[in-house]
């Protein structure tokens, strides 16, 4: 049994491990984004923590929505129902288009809702702007995210890890040349970030979507021919998407809300709470990842007919993320004044003994 479980973690960390960095790199984005700002203003830091738990929420539904693409495509795949994957992509097509269109008015509606929050000082015209920078960018990564899930339903999750990389990378050029205001660009602080990483979640689409039609590995799914459409596997991925969704955006949703009410208090209350969960982001992202390869295991084993397997990689993926998040925990709560400093030089923002 030892070496049963211990031949399962491998497997599960081998799969697991592309996607906790590439959360990480994504979540790292917002680390820049916090980084960055801090070092113009706390109003352009504030700015950003405010914005950031408007835009997040409609991303975190259609994330949610959308992690039931690994699920079903990980029993297809272990059923070598390769048409049903094709059959349910088209479908997901559709879907992506409609949550694109929503995404974008839902924004609308949150930044003409800013007035309501009585932000202190400049804050709300900085986070409306960057905000609304932002919105451009999310039809793509809904896209993305939809091609995300199928490849991590077939067990590839490599080239995520790269492009996310990638995407880090030009999010911290993009940040430089719009925040700061170089190569002949006037320096838009807040809002500039905001285009850095709308630019960047359009150039992560195209980056996946030209790995996927040229890499060999996806080839089974085009050369099988499509099957008649059944809106069944619809009503299926919003019947597991849905209370996914909801959960999601309920649990970020408490501390979004939270967010917001800091910016009544002030610019430095709201640049010490983005402080604290951008890291608490980051560490979660880790137990994230590892239920995103158990799923994928799981799936694998209920389309192949191996219930033996089911409950048994279920239980090792839960004690494995576990066993991270103690550790995870163990090192925020020793070293919190260490890992505040690489944020800000902000003495007010820094926790008190």
């Amino acid at each position: 049994m030892r070496r049963q479980i211990t031949r399962e973690l491998k497997r599960n960390a081998s799969l697991a491990g592309p996607i906790v960095l590439a959360q990480v790199a994504q979540v790292a984005m917002g680390f820049t984004d916090t980084v960055m700002a801090g070092r113009i203003s706390s109003l352009d830091l504030g700015a950003i923590a405010v914005g950031v738990n408007l835009w997040i929420l409609p991303y975190l539904f259609c994330l949610g929505l959308l992690m039931a693409v690994s699920s079903m495509t990980s029993h297809y795949f272990g059923a070598a129902r390769f048409s049903a994957i094709r059959d349910l992509m088209r479908q997901v097509g559709w879907l992506v288009l409609i949550l694109g269109v929503l995404s974008l008015g839902t924004i609308m509606l949150m930044i003409r809702g800013l007035g309501l929050l009585n932000l202190e000082g400049g804050i709300q015209q900085a986070t409306a702007a960057y905000v609304h920078a932002v919105a451009f960018g999310l039809p793509a990564v809904i896209g993305y995210l939809a091609l995300r899930f199928l490849s991590e339903g077939i067990g590839y999750t490599k080239p995520m890890m790269m492009i996310q990389l990638i995407a880090l990378a030009a999010n911290v050029l993009g940040n430089w040349v719009f925040m700061f205001g170089k190569l002949g660009f006037p320096a838009m602080g807040a809002e500039g970030a905001g285009w850095a990483t709308a630019l960047v979640m359009w150039l992560q689409l195209a980056l996946l979507l030209g790995y996927i039609f040229q890499h060999k590995r996806y080839r089974f799914i085009w050369i099988t021919p499509l099957e008649r459409r059944d809106w069944g596997r619809t009503r299926e991925l919003l019947r597991v998407g849905t209370p996914i969704a909801v959960t999601l955006v309920a649990e970020v949703g408490m501390f979004a809300a939270v967010a917001l009410l800091m910016g009544t208090l002030g610019v430095t209350e709201v640049a010490a709470h983005q402080v604290a969960l951008n890291v608490a982001a980051m560490a979660f992202m880790i137990p994230l990842g590892i239920s995103s390869a158990t799923t994928v295991r799981v799936g694998h084993a209920i389309g192949e007919g191996r219930g033996d397997l089911v409950r048994f990689r279920g239980l090792v993926g839960i004690g494995f993320a576990a066993s991270c998040m103690m550790l995870t925990a163990s090192v925020l709560f020793l070293l919190p004044e260490q890992i505040v400093a690489i944020y800000t030089r902000d003495a007010a923002a820094l926790p008190t003994p």
